[in-house]
């Protein structure tokens, strides 16, 4: 690779925006005044640029600093290059500012009705030109669209992610609870360490298929050899198993994100069963490898800690975005 294809290939625009500062000023103290930098700094740019290209752009004398007639040829080009620069930032400024494109979630059953509705809210606030669609399905089925690009991003449960998770690239954004749920009055609402054995006396249920992790969890904490020795019912009609709850004495065993209305509102509680569930269930927002993030992307993610934090105190938020390093002056 010859030495201006190696220039090119590491293109440094600050060194170029110095070329043409010095060749408007004729001086490396004025020209060092006006980009903000000292002298020695402004002198050290200017020899690696000539360094790189393997020419000298500019003449010194003792009274001024003039360009070399290759200096001359080039400097056209190099302000053309500031602008192009220039217009490529106020593009893609403008372009994170109205957000215009199109952005493709898909949600589970669970997290459509929880989280969908202020997904629509604040994207319709923010990025009025965007289009949004928002696509609720089986998890499964929902990782299969974002293998073959026809989602850009899932939310859901992190167990659904395909074995090949590689491909994706997942961010945690709270991790829920798992275990016992029963309505508010409920006779074993109240009582502290109740046993599997306390639940066995009412209809237990779950949901319907359960992660296989979770599954050889249940079996191995609680002692059963099957599920079918402690579940009756199963489903993945959540509003029928809520409506189960609410209308009868049926306990239901699941992630307390299923039910996080009402816990909200007070009418479901996670009964005191032990030993404790302890697996959690990460809430995740994936999206395929290797993509740049957009900022209504982002978006997404601050609504979802938004609203679980204000709504949800038992959910543990995951981990927060740190901040992009502040970038250095010219030194």
């Amino acid at each position: 690779m010859t030495s201006v294809h190696s220039f090119v290939a590491g293109l440094d625009l600050r060194k170029i925006r110095h070329m043409v500062a010095l060749s408007e000023y004729g001086s490396f103290g004025r020209a060092a005044d006006a980009v903000c930098i000292s002298q020695s700094a402004l002198s050290r740019s200017i020899q690696s640029l000539e360094g790189a290209l393997g020419v000298e752009l500019f003449d010194r004398t003792e009274r001024r600093v003039t360009l070399t007639p290759v200096g001359k040829l080039s400097l056209e080009a190099a302000q053309a290059i500031l602008r192009s620069a220039a217009e490529f930032h106020r593009i893609v400024d403008s372009a994170s500012l109205t957000e215009i494109g199109a952005l493709n979630i898909g949600l589970s059953s669970v997290t459509s009705s929880l989280f969908g509705p202020p997904l629509l809210r604040s994207c319709a606030k923010r990025y009025p030109q965007l289009q949004l669609t928002l696509r609720v399905g089986a998890p499964e089925n929902l990782f299969s669209k974002l293998h073959s690009e026809e989602l850009d991003l899932v939310i859901g449960n992190s167990d659904a992610l395909p074995s090949n998770n590689k491909e994706y690239e997942v961010e945690t954004v709270a991790r829920f609870s798992r275990g016992f749920f029963a309505r508010t009055d409920h006779p074993l609402t109240g009582r502290s360490e109740l046993s599997i054995d306390a639940l066995s006396q009412y209809t237990v249920g779950t949901t319907y298929p359960l992660p296989p992790s979770v599954d050889e969890a249940i079996k191995s904490i609680y002692g059963f050899s099957s599920l079918d020795q402690c579940f009756r019912i199963r489903t993945n009609h959540y509003g029928a198993l809520i409506d189960l709850m609410m209308n009868d004495d049926a306990i239901v065993f699941d992630s307390n994100i299923a039910y996080l209305q009402e816990v909200w509102n007070g009418s479901l509680v996670l009964l005191d069963v032990t030993p404790k569930f302890v697996p959690d269930m990460p809430l995740v927002v994936a999206r395929a490898a290797g993509r740049n993030i957009s900022p209504a992307e982002r978006l997404i993610v601050d609504v979802l800690r938004e609203v679980i934090g204000a709504r949800s105190p038992e959910a543990v938020a995951g981990p927060e975005p740190q901040p992009e390093p502040e970038c250095l002056a010219d030194a």
